[in-house]
């Protein structure tokens, strides 16, 4: 696959202004490519965590009142692959789910979710996705104590 970061290059080939859209125009040229949907998962995950310099993306899908960790990228990503957990928990990614708003949590410590709680992170951030005015995923990313804050 092409890379819109460039060839054997991880700087975006477009200014810094741009890098989001870089990261759009790269899961695009891969969706075109014919990548299956666990491809394009990872990716994802590994192309936001990579922009938004955060130490772990993941994906949960919304199945009735459950989010269920369906994949990610970085450190921790495993834990939560196949883990079920209520709609209704106290999550960053259950709110941004339940309240449709994007959550964005710059102090992790002092505002913990129920996974939060147990991992040393600074910052976390969820956002949900919808398709036909249902809300069907979620995204959440969280970053180490010495990562940049969320902007």
């Amino acid at each position: 696959m092409a890379s819109a970061l460039g060839s054997g290059t991880s700087q975006p080939a477009v200014s810094s202004d741009d890098s989001f859209q870089t990261v759009l125009l790269e899961l695009s040229a891969a969706a075109a490519q014919g990548l299956e949907f666990e491809e394009m998962l990872h990716l994802f995950c590994r192309l936001t965590r990579e922009h938004f310099r955060a130490t772990t993306v993941f994906c949960w899908l919304v199945k009735g009142r459950e989010l269920i960790g369906l994949g990610g990228y970085g450190s921790d990503a495993e834990i939560y692959l196949g883990k079920r957990m209520p709609l209704d928990a106290n999550t960053y990614s259950g709110r941004a789910v339940r309240d449709r708003v994007t959550v964005l949590v710059n102090d992790v410590p002092a505002q913990p979710d129920d996974i939060a709680r147990n991992r040393d992170r600074q910052r976390g951030a969820a956002a949900f996705a919808i398709r036909s005015m249902e809300a069907t995923a979620a995204w959440a990313l969280s970053s180490a104590p010495s990562c940049q804050p969320l902007q």
